[in-house]
């Protein structure tokens, strides 16, 4: 209870989770969107 009722403070303590796996998904796909955006660039030019 003391926690809600001093939320604003509290939920800086807090910190994201993230499952190993799941972030290298993340990161692969965030990689293969710049490589096309790299590729596409290249084929503008």
């Amino acid at each position: 209870r003391t926690m809600l009722d001093d939320w604003n403070h509290y939920v800086e303590d807090f910190i994201q989770v993230v499952p190993i796996e799941y972030k290298r998904v993340l990161q692969e796909e965030q990689v293969k969107k710049l490589q096309q955006k790299i590729a596409d660039m290249q084929r503008d030019y």
